[in-house]
């Protein structure tokens, strides 16, 4: 009797051990599988699990989890930007697949991402407590509003994912409008917009896709930007024409294939075009435009409606550089009244054109009139105290240049090129007095910085 109890308590410890070992294995496996779900990089798309995966169900039970373990809003805001980051590297892996139906079905993911990310900024109270993390999250967008502007272009140029990029590129620009708005000052946007550009490393693409990102987010933010981004859209300019003096082969390669399919693209392009000095390169851009306008004539682009619509976008450009000038509070220099007078006169044959029915020669003449006032109002000066400080930016900028220069044991005799810049740059900036002078330096300082990264 007594050995069959301890035949019994012997088989109960023996299964209660069971028990405990299986309990303890599943403990184990599943906080290894918690960490692998909430702790897998975001790297970890680049390497395999893309939407078509038929694992990638565990990608999504990751990005569940750590929903669910992320606190409050703002931390929430921030973990959707990441996540924003990894689709967009999903949708390039799909695309180096060519599988236009799976990538049709990741930017729809990315859009619910977009649409949980602008409902958690909602929810962010700009608190002085948090303003370390708004920061981050701040830096964050702008470096995923520059960088996913890039392979979005690139998804354009495919006819069945044309619509449905530039949806999620309007939603994506419009959702950083508003946080911008929400959150940012104008000259701590202006930084930081400038910071993100300077990142990143695609050359030529890098200002010219900069300046279509800042020109068309600039209708989704509020007035008070208005002078940060005319000045940063200056500045863009400048390195782009700086760029092409340095490596015009490079330049003229890519805007051999470069394209305008969409009437606010053309917006903008008349923008670049009416700021650039360099002759050979105006010529390019004037061929690109020609071909623009043809390919438009025609198109729902230069319907009745459209150009009126860019009339008076024009209208609005121009009556504001005419009330700046009126109030007294600007030094207006001569080159600004004559893009006063050629912008009165374009609008003028704009609006001519467009009551004979001729909408597409109206079209392109509103959007050089429109082109021309915005130039106005950004070489529009307070005083000569923004040009004293313009001008000791140029030899700031100057400095740093000759100092990356011999870091990077660039001389006379190995970078005679470079030297004649700098000594050309030297004087440029030393007579930088008028608004044109200034932006020649710049231009040149452009030209400069190109050659050192290049090591030229």
């Amino acid at each position: 009797m007594r050995k069959q109890e301890s035949l019994k308590d012997t088989s109960k410890i023996t299964n209660d051990k069971l028990l405990i070992t299986n309990q303890a294995k599943r403990l184990v496996l599943f906080v290894l599988l918690f960490w692998f779900l909430l702790a897998a990089p975001a790297q970890a798309v680049e390497v395999g699990l893309s939407p078509t995966s038929p694992f990638y169900f565990i990608k999504e039970w990751r990005r569940g989890l750590s929903r669910l373990f992320t606190f409050g809003a703002l931390n929430n805001a921030i973990l959707d930007v990441k996540f924003l980051n990894e689709r967009a590297a999903e949708i390039k892996v799909l695309q180096h697949k060519n599988e236009p139906a799976a990538i049709r079905k990741a930017l729809q993911n990315y859009d619910h991402n977009l649409d949980h990310f602008q409902k958690m900024i909602r929810d962010v109270h700009n608190k002085s407590s948090e303003s370390a993390k708004i920061n981050l999250l701040l830096d964050m967008l702008t470096e995923t509003l520059l960088n996913h502007a890039t392979f979005f272009g690139d998804l354009k140029a495919i006819e069945d994912l044309k619509k449905d990029a530039e949806e999620t590129t309007d939603k994506l620009e419009e959702v950083a409008g508003e946080m911008f708005v929400k959150f940012d000052e104008p000259a701590q946007f202006k930084n930081r917009f400038k910071n993100a550009v300077y990142k990143k490393s695609e050359g030529i693409f890098k200002d010219l896709g900069a300046l279509y990102v800042l020109s068309r987010l600039e209708n989704k933010l509020s007035q008070q930007f208005e002078e940060e981004i005319l000045e940063l859209k200056d500045d863009l300019t400048f390195k782009f024409e700086g760029f092409f003096r340095a490596r015009p082969a490079e330049v003229l390669s890519y805007l051999n294939s470069f394209s305008i399919e969409r009437a606010e693209d053309l917006m903008i392009f008349d923008e670049i075009r009416e700021k650039i000095t360099d002759s050979d390169l105006k010529s390019q851009l004037n061929f690109i435009r020609q071909n623009a306008l043809k390919n438009m004539e025609g198109s729902r682009f230069t319907e009745e409606k459209e150009v009126t619509e860019v009339i008076k976008l024009a209208e609005d450009a121009l009556k504001e550089l005419k009330e700046r000038i009126l109030s007294g509070k600007y030094l207006v220099s001569r080159g600004v009244s004559e893009l006063l007078e050629r912008a009165d006169f374009h609008l003028e044959q704009a609006k001519n054109l467009y009551q004979e029915g001729q909408y597409g020669a109206a079209f392109g003449q509103a959007t050089v009139a429109n082109a021309e006032a915005k130039n106005g109002l950004s070489q529009l000066v307070r005083s000569d105290d923004e040009i004293e400080k313009d001008n000791f930016s140029l030899r700031v900028q100057f400095d740093d240049l000759a100092a990356k220069a011999r870091e990077k044991n660039l001389t006379r005799e190995t970078s005679p090129k470079l030297y004649e810049l700098f000594d050309r740059a030297e004087k440029a900036v030393l007579q930088a007095d008028t608004v044109a002078e200034v932006r020649d330096a710049k231009i040149i300082l452009a030209e400069i910085e190109i050659l050192i990264n290049n090591g030229e």
